[in-house]
């Protein structure tokens, strides 16, 4: 198996921010790291004035790294990957990366 990351840049709906955090640490984690080849998640707070409020980094173990990005977006708004109203859709960014040179 291959190690990949998947980043996601997210912002909360204005005024929504608690309800935000609430949905991401206490469904959307669990939802997205229950697919298959997902392995563990993390959140982080932009510390810097940006386009993004928050990021979530994913460890990916798996060999192709498009089928878990297919599977989480086939999941999206279904029982499987519930959806917060919190949650700007309107603008986001979700990319799988994968390590380049020694650490």
């Amino acid at each position: 198996m291959a190690e990949f990351q998947m980043i996601v840049l997210t912002n909360p709906v204005a005024g929504r921010e608690d309800e935000f955090n609430a949905w991401y640490d206490g469904v959307h984690l669990g939802d997205v790291t229950a697919v298959p080849g997902v392995t563990a998640a993390r959140r982080f707070r932009a510390v810097t004035e940006g386009d993004w409020r928050y990021a979530a980094i994913y460890a990916l173990d798996c060999e192709n790294p498009q089928t878990v990005m297919a599977e989480i977006i086939a999941r999206w708004k279904t029982d499987r990957m519930r959806r917060s109203p919190a949650f700007d859709e309107s603008r986001f960014i979700m990319t799988i990366v994968e390590p380049i040179g020694k650490p």
